[in-house]
């Protein structure tokens, strides 16, 4: 089950949910086993693609090694996504802690395979 799609690399990508059609209620990332809000099975539940946009609830910058494939020094976030869900998620690049309210937009890895989230400039 897929979590994302984009276009490319570095373009902007829609976060895979599922929507409880009578409440509203968003699951992120889709599951099998249906609604982790109602806990309507996954059948009876709309698919539906996010916008992948999301404010910083709280962001750290990890400098020792903790998965294979991200070296040090990673930026993981906590992050409020626009249509509600609270989710966690790598901030792209190195920089420092980003604060929180600070918005970020989902984008397909070079991988081509993971999604990270770019800050967006202020406007």
């Amino acid at each position: 089950m897929s979590l994302f799609t984009a276009e490319a690399p570095g373009l902007p990508a829609r976060l895979l949910a599922l929507r409880e059609p009578e409440t509203g209620a968003l699951t992120f990332p889709r599951s099998a086993f249906g609604c982790t809000t109602t806990g309507r099975p996954a059948a009876a539940l709309e698919p539906v693609a996010l916008s992948g946009r999301a404010t910083v609830l709280a962001c750290i910058t990890l400098h020792q090694p903790v998965l294979p494939g991200l070296a040090p020094p990673v930026r993981l976030a906590e992050l409020r996504l626009a249509e509600g869900p609270v989710v966690q998620g790598v901030i792209e690049g190195a920089g420092g802690d980003l604060p929180p309210g600070s918005a970020v937009q989902a984008v397909m890895a070079a991988d081509g395979v993971s999604c990270l989230f770019r800050p967006v400039p202020p406007a």
